[in-house]
């Protein structure tokens, strides 16, 4: 960087003896660097600008000669400028421009945050003015954090650091604790469907039925209170039941179905997206009726380094299409509902899986009528609570009643 700034230039010197020429130069303190030789009679070297004159005087007394090959530095680019007013007046300007740059904010990026989205952050502090374009001085990091913290009840602390052009927004989340149960609760485990119990996974509680029976929709399977000769036990029931359900499904679907035959017409949108701002390029998005595709996409404007400003270019492309009219067979029918059965079931149990199924497909007045049977293997346990009112019990323990 320093010989940059003074500037220096490369020499080829040719001489018999080009070797004494280097060992005037270290008697008179003069520096060089970067020596190659070429061969027996030439060598190059390199060394500063000030000192070429005072060179070429020892050069000349050692009987040899010297040609500079480069000119380098900032004093040679300078001079150069000289007879360029335009571009000295333009480089001062982009200085000047890249100063006065650093004291606006274009990129706000968030880290620390984990739960809490990013996307909520930067919402939130969008509104309290740190934003592209803002004004950096006048960010107050401690008004900031005042603010998220109340905005934000999932955030314990947050600061606003800017770098340049670039703030920063740290954050610390507060620790999720989880939900507190009620103290001292006493609770049955209960089947939530019909079926035939087979797996029993007990972790607290009294079981009430054993693997084998059949058991039906609110039916206690695991109770959490236990009544003995002398006392009453309370506990919280957990477990985990696994039984073999039925679920019967009457589907109906249409014989006949539509499907989009595009008429070739075309027609493409672009818009600017500033910010909040939009503005429209070329293109009409509403030309066409209700019947067209509508394709959005939208390109935003990445800087090098994964900067991306808040300018945007949408391209929004309608295609134009007809509905046909297309009969369903009774193969399509069957794989369609057959699908829909299963996600529906699904959607109903707690967990588990489809073991068989069987279904029975008519076609009558243009319908298709599927009723379906699925055989599940599923978790049928749900834990309720049990109100003890009257009950005596206490705190969850045993609890003696003595002699009446």
């Amino acid at each position: 960087m320093l010989r940059t700034l003074r500037g220096y230039v490369e020499l080829e010197i040719t001489g018999a003896s080009p070797e004494r020429c280097l060992n005037r130069l270290a008697e008179k303190d003069i520096p060089f660097w970067n020596l190659q030789q070429v061969d027996a009679f030439h060598l190059t070297c390199c060394l500063y600008t000030a000192h070429l004159e005072a060179a070429r005087k020892e050069i000349s007394s050692a009987l040899c000669t010297e040609k500079v090959l480069r000119i380098r530095g900032l004093p040679h680019g300078v001079r150069g400028l000289r007879n360029r007013p335009v571009l000295i007046v333009g480089f001062l300007l982009a200085l000047v421009l890249a100063y006065v740059s650093q004291c606006f904010v274009w990129f706000v990026r968030v880290e620390g945050a984990v739960e809490v989205p990013p996307e909520q952050i930067l919402q939130a502090i969008d509104a309290e003015g740190v934003a592209f374009g803002a004004w950096g001085p006048k960010l107050d990091s401690q008004y900031l954090k005042n603010r998220m913290l109340n905005l934000i009840p999932q955030l314990r602390w947050l600061a606003v650091n800017r770098e340049g052009g670039i703030a920063h927004v740290l954050v610390s989340e507060r620790e999720k604790r989880l939900p507190e149960r009620e103290p001292y609760q006493v609770t049955n485990v209960v089947a939530s469907a019909d079926g035939v119990v087979t797996g029993l996974s007990v972790l607290s509680g009294f079981p009430c039925v054993e693997i084998g029976d059949a058991v039906l929709e609110g039916q206690v399977l695991v109770t959490g209170i236990q009544e003995w000769t002398t006392h009453v036990q309370a506990t919280t029931a957990s477990a985990e039941v696994e039984a073999m359900t039925l679920h019967n499904l009457t589907l109906l679907m249409p014989d006949q179905t539509y499907e989009k035959a595009y008429t070739g017409r075309e027609a493409v949108c672009r818009t600017l997206i500033l910010k909040r701002n939009r503005i429209k390029i070329s293109g009409n998005s509403s030309i066409f009726g209700t019947k067209c595709d509508k394709m959005i996409e939208t390109k935003p404007l990445t800087l090098p380094g994964g900067y991306v400003l808040p300018v945007f270019l949408e391209i929004v492309t309608l295609r134009e299409y007809a509905l046909t009219p297309v009969e369903v067979t009774e193969q399509e029918a069957s794989a369609i509902v057959q699908t829909v059965a299963e996600e529906t079931v699904g959607r109903e149990m707690i967990a588990g899986t489809v073991a068989s199924k069987r279904m029975i497909i008519d076609r009558t007045e243009g319908l298709f009528r599927c009723e379906a049977a699925l055989n599940c293997r599923e978790v049928i346990s749900r834990t309720v609570e049990v109100p003890l009112f009257g009950e005596d019990v206490e705190y969850g323990q045993n609890y003696q009643r003595g002699t009446d």
